[in-house]
C-alpha cells in the first residue's frame, strides 16, 4: 500500500479534511505503516489473512456485526455497507465505488479464476453475500456515486438513482518537468488493466521506453515477457513521492483498462501536464478529452492499436496538451470534493 489505489485515497482524504477516523475490516503492517505516516486515526477490525477467500469470507463478517455511535458515518468499499444494518441511528452515507464486480457484471470472470474445488464454496458465499450487500443498501440514507459510468451500474443491479461526486485528486501535489523520454503505465497488474497489451505493444518498439510500476498478480508474467526487451522497465511499487516524480518526467501516461470505474491515474497523469494515451471505455471517458488531453483508443484495443498511437503522441505532441491537462485536472480537486460531501452529511 505505499502506492495508494485510487479508493484507499477517497478514504484518506476524507479522514484527513473532515478530521474522522478510519475503521478498516482488515490492514497489512504495510498498509498500517502508510496510514500512520499521514497522521491519520486507525481502527483496524482484525489481522489480514494470506488465502483470498478466508481473507473476504472473514472481512464480510467482521463488518456485520460492526457497531459505532457516530451520527454520521460514510461506507467506502464492498464490504463496509454491511454495518448500515446495526447503525440505523446513524445518518449512513454510501460512497460506492463500484457495485461489486465479483457479484455482478464479472461475477463468472470472478468464478472462472478460483480453483475447481472451491467454486462451490465460492458460489455459496458470493450468493449469500449478495442479499446481505442488497439489504444493507436499501438501508442507507445516501448512495454517491464516484461518476457517470458507476451511476448507470448502480441504477442497472441496485434500482437506485445516485448522485454523482467526482473523487479528489490532491493536484497541487503534482508538478511538471521536461519529459524523459519515456512513456509509463501506473496500473496494477492484473488482466483486467491490460498491462500485457502495454508491455507488447513496447516490444515491437524498441526504440521507444516504458517503465512500469506498480505490481500484481501479473508480475512475473509480464517481467518474463518482457525479459529481452531492454527498453522496458519495472519498478514495482513506489512511494507518492517516487510516484509524482516519475509523472512529472514522463511523456505520456498509459492506461488501457477494462471499463474502468473511475481511474484517478488518468487525473494524476493530467495534474502533472501529461497527456493520458487511454481507452473509450468506462470512466477514462469522463476524464481524457480525446485530441485535447489525450487520446482515446476505441473498445478493447489491441497492442497494435497502442503501438500506432505511441507513433502519434511524441514528446513534442505531448507538450501543446499540457496546458489543457493541468485545466482539466482541476475539475477533480480536494476542495470540490471535500464541498460536495459536507452537502451530503448535513
Amino acid at each position: 500500500m505505499a502506492f495508494m489505489e485510487g479508493g484507499s485515497r477517497v478514504v484518506m482524504t476524507l479522514a484527513d479534511q473532515l478530521d474522522w477516523s478510519i475503521v478498516t475490516g482488515c490492514a497489512s503492517d504495510n498498509q498500517l505503516v502508510v496510514l500512520d505516516s499521514y497522521k491519520l486515526k486507525v481502527t483496524t477490525l482484525g489481522r489480514n489473512f494470506s488465502l483470498p477467500l478466508v481473507r473476504a469470507h472473514s472481512v464480510y463478517q467482521r463488518w456485520k456485526k460492526y457497531t459505532s455511535q457516530k451520527k454520521v458515518l460514510i461506507y467506502s468499499g464492498n464490504y463496509t455497507p454491511l454495518a448500515a444494518g446495526n447503525n440505523q441511528r446513524s445518518r449512513n452515507i454510501y460512497y460506492c465505488h463500484t457495485p461489486p464486480r465479483f457479484v455482478f457484471d464479472q461475477y463468472h470472470y470472478f468464478l472462472e479464476n478460483v480453483p475447481t474445488l472451491l467454486r462451490p464454496m465460492y458460489r455459496h458465499i458470493i450468493a449469500r453475500y449478495r442479499i446481505d450487500y442488497l439489504t444493507a443498501i436499501s438501508e442507507m440514507d445516501v448512495v454517491l456515486a464516484n461518476s457517470k459510468n458507476v451511476s448507470l451500474r448502480i441504477k442497472q443491479y441496485l434500482n437506485i438513482e445516485a448522485n454523482i461526486v467526482y473523487p479528489p485528486c490532491n493536484i497541487d501535489r503534482f508538478f511538471s518537468h521536461s519529459s524523459d523520454n519515456y512513456y509509463l503505465s501506473t496500473a496494477r497488474l492484473d488482466p483486467l488493466k491490460r498491462v500485457d497489451r502495454i508491455v507488447r505493444a513496447f516490444i515491437k518498439m524498441p526504440d521507444k521506453k516504458l517503465v512500469v510500476i506498480s505490481t500484481g498478480s501479473e508480475l512475473k508474467r509480464l517481467q518474463r515477457l518482457a525479459d529481452q526487451a531492454d527498453n522496458i522497465h519495472f519498478l514495482g511499487e513506489v512511494s507518492d513521492e517516487k510516484l509524482r516524480s516519475l509523472l512529472s518526467r514522463c511523456i505520456a501516461t498509459i492506461y488501457v483498462p477494462v471499463d474502468e470505474d473511475f481511474g484517478l491515474s488518468p487525473v494524476e497523469s493530467l495534474a502533472s501536464g501529461k497527456p493520458v494515451i487511454g481507452v473509450s471505455e468506462g470512466g477514462i471517458c469522463e476524464t481524457v478529452t480525446d485530441g485535447e488531453t489525450g487520446i482515446l483508443l476505441k473498445k478493447n484495443p489491441t497492442e497494435w492499436d497502442i503501438v500506432d498511437t505511441i507513433s502519434k503522441l511524441t514528446a513534442t505532441k505531448a507538450m501543446l496538451m499540457h496546458n489543457a491537462c493541468i485545466f482539466a485536472a482541476r475539475k477533480f480537486s480536494t476542495t470540490r470534493f471535500v464541498d460536495e460531501i459536507k452537502q451530503y452529511i448535513a
